[in-house]
């Protein structure tokens, strides 16, 4: 909550929502949750690829991924 509040205040948008475990979990299942943002670059090997197990979606394009490869 310190921690929202503070970006908040350094004109970051930030929000927190208090879930009961059991809505969690459920949320879990369903992967009907917000991932952190991060650097873009970084992610998107680890969001997009094939194989990866942050593929929540399980997309899988091997166009992207010769894309992905060759962008690093």
């Amino acid at each position: 909550m310190i921690l929202v509040d503070q970006l908040n205040k350094s004109h970051f948008d930030a929000d927190l929502e208090i879930v009961e475990s059991s809505v969690w979990f459920g949320r879990m299942i369903k992967k009907n949750y917000a991932t952190a943002v991060d650097n873009p670059d970084s992610m998107l090997r680890e969001n997009y690829k094939c194989q990866s197990e942050n593929n929540f979606t399980k997309y899988c394009n091997p166009e992207v991924e010769a894309l992905l490869d060759a962008q690093s």
